[in-house]
């Protein structure tokens, strides 16, 4: 006897929301960076890409630390040299595909059994959009993507979130090919940028609030990772590295201690939530003063913040006990926050020590815990839910569109960041070197001058200074700024042609042919310049 029952396929409505919600992502992702394709490269952009021989000559090493990250370069320079417009659409997808891993993570997470009575639970697809919603269209994320050299974060956060996912996709279905994906990914993570290495503390902090195992079980879950450290630490001691030597592979471009980095960091990620929770005064180039005591004001006031949120994240897990379980979603949310800020944001020092591009992956956290917040405050789908979720997508869509403005061109951008930290040498001689670039000359100078008398030890704006006023004809004021650059610069041949010139011009043929030697010996010198770039 056969049956004339139709096959059994997936809940209609179910794939129409997977793909609706796809599709909203996905408009609003292009409508906030449709204004983005013709931005240019800027700054690191043309040095980490277009100038580096591993990248243009697709010559890549397999140990570097953000291979992937490199060969997604190297990829795009085949395909589009030095055409930014390429670039920008590969930054958006990985942008878009990480929206929809926050939307497929959080419809997962309400499917872990310690959370199957929350009564949001029905509405999982409403509040996995929310999260996606806020994640793709919030400003803070322009950084990570239209400022191209930046997806190293990006694509290392597509990898951490597929990890997860592929993570928590194995703890419900207990299927071996989740597990391998959860580890493939999590090598890609890790192959791309080095703040993935949180990715089993926050696997950890899932496994704790949303599922039951013993100890035992859960260390066997993690057995890769902790194999992975013992083998590292095991490497590292038989290596005799000296503590001088790993002191100085855990720091970035700076001898700052790292007291005072992580003292800083305390109010920078107090920022960090300011810029989450409001979005004003984005800048390229932050302007933040090291805090050397844990008794200032600022510090002891991010210092209370940080703790009120510690706080709220352990209540929050209280609740979800004692009420809806969906609350541990909320310290879940909070937990990720700070966990994956531990790499960038806590002992290792970074000469920089506040980058918007940092905040990406940890954004995750916020989005994912303002979302469960809402929704047992306004459960979905009332209108009130989507009035306020619709106007917060609308405003913060609206913003990204607009901060995106500001990437338009160099000077554009320089002169914003001039303008929020006009005590930052930086900035000051950025605008400069834009300035120089549109013939503006003398406008230049005055930039150069100002970002000396912010900062006399940053003499890449003495050299610039120097080709100024070359340029303007008072090779008399160039030769001190070039002499002072060369310094403590000695190696950088371009200071003696320019010096050979400025004393053919005031007829000095002596000193010419002096400075002319010294700039055949130091471009006949082997190996590479140091680092110094306009």
């Amino acid at each position: 006897m056969h049956s004339t029952a139709p096959p059994l396929r997936s809940p209609p409505s179910r794939w129409a929301s997977s793909r609706a919600a796809a599709l909203l992502l996905a408009a609003v992702g292009v409508g906030a960076y449709s204004n983005s394709f013709s931005v240019p490269f800027h700054y690191d952009d043309r040095v980490v890409i277009l100038g580096e021989p591993a990248i243009t000559g697709f010559r890549l090493a397999w140990s570097s630390r953000r291979f992937l990250g490199d060969l997604s370069f190297a990829l795009c320079y085949r395909l589009f040299g030095d055409r930014p417009l390429g670039y920008h659409v590969v930054n958006l997808g990985i942008h878009l595909a990480s929206a929809l891993l926050v939307y497929a993570l959080v419809r997962a997470l309400f499917s872990a059994p310690s959370l199957e009575r929350s009564r949001i639970a029905p509405h999982a697809p409403a509040v996995a959009l929310a999260a996606g919603l806020l994640f793709v269209g919030h400003p803070v994320q322009t950084q990570a993507v239209t400022y191209v050299v930046q997806r190293y974060a990006s694509l290392a956060a597509l990898f951490f979130l597929a990890a997860t996912l592929c993570y928590v996709r194995f703890r419900i279905a207990t299927s071996r090919a989740w597990y391998v994906g959860f580890l493939a990914a999590a090598l890609a993570a890790f192959w791309t940028k080095e703040n993935a290495f949180v990715l089993p503390l926050v696997v950890l902090a899932l496994e704790l609030s949303l599922f039951n195992a013993s100890a035992a079980r859960r260390l066997l879950f993690l057995s890769p990772f902790v194999l992975a450290l013992i083998v590292g630490a095991a490497a590292l001691a038989s290596s005799g590295v000296s503590f001088s030597r790993l002191d100085a592979l855990t720091r970035v471009d700076t001898a700052m201690s790292r007291a005072d980095y992580l003292l800083t960091q305390v109010r920078v990620v107090a920022r960090y939530l300011q810029l989450l929770a409001v979005p004003i005064g984005q800048n390229l180039d932050h302007d933040v003063s090291l805090s050397t005591s844990i008794a200032e004001p600022r510090v002891i006031a991010a210092l209370l913040l940080h703790l009120g949120l510690g706080g709220g994240a352990a209540l929050a897990f209280a609740r979800g006990r004692s009420a809806d379980p969906a609350w541990r979603l909320v310290g879940v949310g909070i937990a990720w926050f700070y966990l994956s800020l531990l790499v960038e944001s806590s002992i290792v020092p970074i000469v920089d020590v506040m980058y918007e591009h940092r905040v990406y992956l940890p954004s995750v956290g916020v989005f994912l815990a303002a979302a469960i917040v809402l929704a047992l405050a306004v459960p979905p789908p009332r209108a009130a839910w989507r009035a306020t979720v619709a106007t917060a997508v609308a405003a913060l869509t609206v913003a990204t569109f607009s901060r995106n403005r500001v990437w338009r061109d160099d000077l554009a951008l320089w002169t914003d960041a001039a303008r929020k930290s006009p005590g930052k040498a930086r900035p000051l001689m950025s605008v400069g070197v834009a300035l120089f670039e549109r013939g503006r000359v003398a406008e230049a100078a005055e930039a150069y001058r100002a970002a000396l008398r912010a900062d006399p030890s940053y003499l890449k704006a003495s050299f610039n200074l120097g080709e100024a006023l070359q340029a303007l004809g008072d090779c008399r004021g160039a030769i001190p700024e070039y002499l002072r650059f060369a310094s403590v610069h000695p190696r950088y041949p371009q200071t003696y042609r320019n010096l050979a010139r400025c004393y053919e011009q005031l007829g000095d043929p002596t000193m010419a042919r002096l400075f002319e030697e010294r700039f055949a010996r130091e471009s006949a010198r082997e190996g590479p310049l140091p680092p110094f770039y306009r």
